[in-house]
């Protein structure tokens, strides 16, 4: 059976596409890769169900996707360098601590998506598995959305007439929102919404950027004075020992271990890095892309619209408790963790259908008036926070209770928990649950519903 591609792009961007000196570098980059790995192009179930002219659109679309990850990619990973060197020792596991404000859950947000997407936003799999993945998650959806909407000003800083310059993706993004509206499962109805919490990132990740290049000015600007108080008091201690006999100043175990980890350290990380030719210098620095061919995942797809980041507190490595936290303003503002994990046993916050993306000051709430969609993202959260610290899944809970604003939304958020942790969805899963009506019970009212969940991973 033939598996089309679900994006659509005009003559008129191919061509343009065709022309660009620097895509075309790029195209040529990983086709070498490609032809460098001992493993088949694509895996075993789109090397046959594919035509010539398909597996040809899934590369050029695999091309454009990772040309369009890969300034996020690198943003994110200089923010974790410039994060570890601002905190405290402490903190250094909490990386998002070092940023504000919206620049904070932009950078949590990322971190999310590169913990979990790992081989698909570095191009590692089958071409039609990475184009079809895609369409995954709203997460993945809103990813590429994001990398579009900022496309001009992360894939081109200071090349304004410059052969190496690439083209607008303007075009990608109309390919995109065509390919959801299309899509049996998402639909027309669920683009305008995964739009607009795009949209709502890009001033985060603008302003991550933004503080980024602050902190490693502040940064170079302390290495350059303890340089150069360094030189000024070494030549003193020259001066002042000139006349004294010379003596050798043997090296302790100790010290030469520290120089040899040192060395050993800054020589694995050299390693793990290669020059992106394609890119102007300030893209330069990228890991090396290892092509390692796997099967196609099973497609399960979730309408979530959750970007939290696994936080472990300082003192998570205590054998008693482990903490898990997200961007949720009001986690932020309160100061609880969605999740405590102690021994085998995991606790989930109260959850509610709040947008992670919102600010603190103002948080907004999903799917308003839906009960049963509120219902289907809390408890798509709180799975996700169980997945965080050890469990698997769905099957690892034992216990919910639901708090319902109104009675007469027990029934829509009964079929959001059937949807979710129905005892007939799938085996393994099913929990005790009870559900309680708390009249004007929430600190918003467009909250009709707030889950608690208990799981044994």
């Amino acid at each position: 059976m033939s598996t089309p591609c679900p994006f659509r792009i005009s003559r008129t961007a191919s061509d343009r596409l065709a022309r660009n000196e620097a895509f075309r570098a790029i195209r040529e980059n990983l086709r070498r890769q490609e032809l460098g790995s001992e493993a088949p192009t694509f895996c075993a179930s789109h090397r046959y169900s594919c035509s010539d002219e398909e597996q040809e659109s899934f590369r050029l679309h695999r091309d454009i996707i990772h040309t369009l990850l890969l300034p996020l990619f690198l943003l994110h990973n200089q923010a974790s360098r410039v994060a570890v060197s601002m905190l405290p020792g402490h903190q250094a596991a909490e990386s998002e601590r070092a940023f504000r404000g919206e620049a904070r859950d932009a950078y949590a947000w990322l971190h999310c998506i590169f913990s979990e997407e790992h081989d698909w936003y570095m191009t590692e799999r089958c071409p039609a598995c990475i184009g079809l993945h895609v369409l995954h998650s709203e997460p993945t959806i809103r990813f590429v959305a994001v990398a579009c909407l900022l496309s001009d000003d992360l894939l081109n800083p200071g090349l304004f007439n410059s052969s190496r310059r690439l083209p607008s993706f303007a075009f990608w993004l109309e390919a995109l929102e065509m390919a959801v509206r299309e899509d049996p499962f998402w639909g027309a109805d669920c683009w305008p919404d995964i739009e607009y919490r795009a949209c709502s990132l890009i001033n985060g990740v603008q302003l991550l950027s933004l503080q980024c290049l602050e902190f490693q000015t502040a940064l170079d600007r302390h290495s350059l004075q303890s340089t150069t108080s360094y030189k000024a008091n070494f030549r003193f201690q020259r001066d002042a020992t000139q006349s004294l006999p010379a003596h050798p100043v043997p090296l302790g175990a100790s010290d030469c271990s520290q120089l040899a980890l040192g060395h050993a350290t800054d020589s694995k990380q050299r390693s793990k890095l290669s020059s992106n030719r394609c890119l102007q210098s300030h893209w330069a620095e990228r890991p090396r892309r290892f092509h390692t061919r796997r099967e196609a995942d099973t497609r399960s797809r979730s309408v979530t619209s959750l970007h939290n980041a696994p936080t472990m507190a300082p003192n998570s490595t205590s054998v008693d408790k482990q903490f898990y936290s997200t961007p949720s303003p009001f986690e932020e503002r309160i100061g609880y963790y969605r999740a405590v994990r102690h021994g085998q046993q995991v606790f989930v916050s109260g959850t509610t259908a709040v947008d992670p993306a919102s600010p603190a000051g103002a948080p907004q709430i999903l799917y308003p008036g839906d009960a049963r969609q509120q219902t289907r993202v809390a408890l798509e959260e709180c799975i996700k926070a169980v997945q965080a610290l050890g469990g698997k899944g769905p099957e690892n809970v034992v216990r919910v209770r639901m708090f319902v604003s109104r009675p007469e939304d027990c029934t829509a958020v009964g079929e959001g928990f059937t949807q979710i942790l129905g005892r007939k969805g799938q085996p393994g899963v099913g929990a005790a649950a009870t559900m309680l009506v708390v009249r004007n019970g929430f600190v918003d009212e467009r909250m009709l519903v707030e889950i608690e969940v208990d799981a044994i991973v």
